[in-house]
């Protein structure tokens, strides 16, 4: 298992970040099955949020069980929209820091995420607050989820420019596949032709990316077979992914994985650590064969025209 390392964080990050948007702890039931089988197999760092149900709670329930809370890191986000106002403010992020720790029954957050952005407000306010919280030591590093690069460079070059720190990683939607529309609303997707830009920029800046939805929320997990339109729709396929280069996509994907003999899952992760782009990749299996497949894909390097054929020649 590769790792990435952030300087104010004593732990580094697997390249594998376990996701816990599962059924099982959104809803508050017992998970430590699924978490014992991520951490033992190497997989250090979890990603929750403050508007992913109970997943806080339980999450750190289980910490506290197995006392493992130095062994681990917890990226948690905050400051999501409700359905009244966006809610990218300072005393929004303080309410919800203070209600995440109460709910992870710890005392620091490893990292935290923005999980969304107000265009209409500088960066300035926010910036100061993250660094607030960063002074008093609840949280150790901090980042965005869900802010374009434009937006993170401003943010940045503020910090910069006052002697203060800015983003240390960004999160946005990221896989093999593209959206054909935003299921959520206000969420960054950098996976199209469109965002050949952002990517850029991420790797010119070398900035992490902890990427989001990177089996496309299932499509490219090896659940759905190419064919047509009507088997994808057939089995449920998330219907932002549905659309014809995504299927001629999959069938890239599927010839490689046949080639290597990997499963399409684990081509489709190969492919994302194979990038230039410096990326972890959120992954929500749920039992512990898929938590041992997705970390040996972690390890496999596809060839230049191996990643090319898949992205159809976009890097």
């Amino acid at each position: 298992m590769e790792y990435i390392t952030l300087p104010e964080l004593k732990n580094p990050i697997t390249r594998l970040i376990f996701g816990t948007a599962i059924d099982v702890m959104t809803s508050g039931k017992e998970a430590g099955g699924i978490l014992d089988a991520a951490f033992n197999n190497g997989i250090n760092t979890f990603d929750t949020a403050r508007v992913y149900g109970m997943s806080e709670r339980v999450l750190g329930e289980w910490i506290r069980s197995r006392n493992i809370r130095d062994k681990v890191n917890i990226i948690t986000k905050g400051c999501h929209h409700d359905d009244n106002r966006k809610r990218v403010t300072p005393e929004d992020l303080f309410a919800d820091v203070e209600t995440s720790l109460a709910e992870l029954g710890t005392d620091y957050i490893d990292l935290y995420l923005l999980h969304r952005d107000d265009e209409t407000k500088p960066v300035s306010d926010i910036i100061k607050a993250l660094n607030e919280l960063q002074a008093q030591g609840k949280i150790s590093a901090f980042g965005a989820s869900n802010w374009t690069h434009t937006r993170i460079a401003e943010a940045n070059n503020y910090a910069k420019n006052h002697g203060i720190n800015g983003f240390s990683v960004s999160s946005p939607c990221f896989s093999a596949a593209h959206r054909i529309f935003d299921p959520w609303g206000g969420s960054v997707d950098i996976s199209g032709d469109e965002s050949a830009a952002a990517r850029e920029w991420y790797i010119e800046n070398n900035m992490p990316v902890i990427a989001y939805s990177s089996l496309a929320r299932g499509f490219l997990s090896g659940k759905f077979k190419s064919g047509s339109f009507t088997a994808v729709y057939e089995n449920n396929a998330p219907a932002e992914y549905v659309c014809s280069e995504n299927i001629e996509l999959l069938k890239r994907i599927e010839t490689t994985a046949n080639s290597r003999g990997i499963s399409i899952a684990q081509a489709s992760v190969a492919w994302l650590m194979s990038h230039k782009m410096n990326i972890c990749a959120v992954l929500s299996p749920t039992s512990e064969k898929h938590i041992k497949s997705d970390i040996a894909a972690a390890d496999i390097r596809l060839t230049d025209e191996e990643f090319n054929y898949i992205a159809g020649g976009d890097l």
